[in-house]
C-alpha cells in the first residue's frame, strides 16, 4: 500500500468517526418527543327506557385528563352491540367544533328497534390518547295495545280478547298475559283470572288473541302485559273498556 492511500483510508476513518459523533450528539441534544395526554368520555343518554318506535339523544364528553379541559374537533366513534358485552359495530362517526371554547360534546340520535347498548370510542391522535367511554344501556318496551271485546256478552258464551303488539313477534307464541279484573260488591277491581294469549301475524305487526268465556255474571275489565326478555323490556296496557257478562 502506497503512503497516499494510507492516507485516505485515514481521512475516511476520521470523516465516518465525525459524522457518527455529530449524529450521536444531535440525537442527545433533541428534545423527547411529548407523549399524548390521558383522555376520558363520559356518556349519557335522555332517556334509558321508552316504547318501541321512539327514540333518545345520547352524548358523551371528551376531556383531557392532563389538563382538565374539553376536547373538541376530533372524530369519535358511536358503536352498537345486542349486549353488553359486544360484539360492537359502528353505528356513525360524530364531531364537533374545536377552540378555545369547544365543549367537547359528542351528540347524536338513536332509534333502537329492540335493547340495545351504546358506547363512545374515541381512538386518539398524536395529541390525545385514546379512550373508550361507559356502556349506555338503552331498553325498549314492545308497543302493547290496550285489549278490545265486546261490551256486552251473554254468561259461559264464547268471546275473544284482541289487541296490538309491536314490533312483530313469533306467530304462535304466547308473549301476552290476559290478566281479567271483575267489580265486586265493593265495588273494587280484584283479580278474576290471568290467560295468555296467542300471536297471530297482523299486516305488519302481531295482534294477540284470546279466546274465553266467563260464566259468572259481573262487570269486567282486561289488561295486558308482557315479560321481559334479552330483546325487550317488559310493558303493561293500559285497561281496557267494561265487559257486562249478563
Amino acid at each position: 500500500m502506497t503512503s497516499s492511500t494510507a492516507r485516505r483510508g485515514g481521512r475516511r476513518r476520521i470523516l465516518t468517526g465525525v459524522v457518527v459523533t455529530l449524529a450521536t450528539f444531535l440525537l442527545l441534544a433533541a428534545p423527547a418527543l411529548a407523549a399524548p395526554h390521558s383522555t376520558s368520555l363520559t356518556a349519557h343518554a335522555n332517556k334509558t327506557l321508552f316504547p318501541y318506535g321512539e327514540g333518545t339523544l345520547i352524548s358523551a364528553v371528551l376531556m383531557d385528563t392532563v389538563d382538565g379541559v374539553a376536547v373538541g374537533g376530533q372524530w369519535v366513534r358511536v358503536e352498537q352491540a345486542t349486549s353488553a358485552s359486544g360484539p360492537w359495530t359502528l353505528l356513525y362517526i360524530l364531531t364537533t367544533s374545536s377552540g378555545t371554547y369547544a365543549t367537547g360534546t359528542y351528540s347524536g340520535p338513536v332509534i333502537p328497534a329492540q335493547n340495545t347498548w351504546y358506547r363512545f370510542v374515541f381512538q386518539g391522535t398524536a395529541a390525545y390518547a385514546a379512550s373508550t367511554s361507559n356502556v349506555l344501556a338503552i331498553r325498549v318496551k314492545p308497543l302493547l295495545g290496550k285489549p278490545i271485546h265486546p261490551a256486552r256478552i251473554k254468561h259461559g258464551k264464547k268471546f275473544t280478547v284482541k289487541g296490538s303488539l309491536k314490533p312483530r313477534f313469533t306467530a304462535g307464541a304466547k308473549t301476552v298475559k290476559i290478566r281479567v279484573f271483575r267489580l265486586n260488591s265493593h265495588k273494587k277491581w280484584v283479580v278474576y283470572k290471568n290467560f295468555s294469549a296467542r300471536n297471530y301475524d297482523y299486516k305488519s305487526y302481531t295482534q294477540y288473541r284470546l279466546t274465553l268465556k266467563i260464566v259468572k255474571k259481573g262487570t269486567y275489565r282486561f289488561k295486558a302485559r308482557t315479560n321481559a326478555t334479552a330483546a325487550f323490556a317488559a310493558a303493561v296496557s293500559g285497561y281496557s273498556g267494561r265487559l257486562k257478562v249478563k
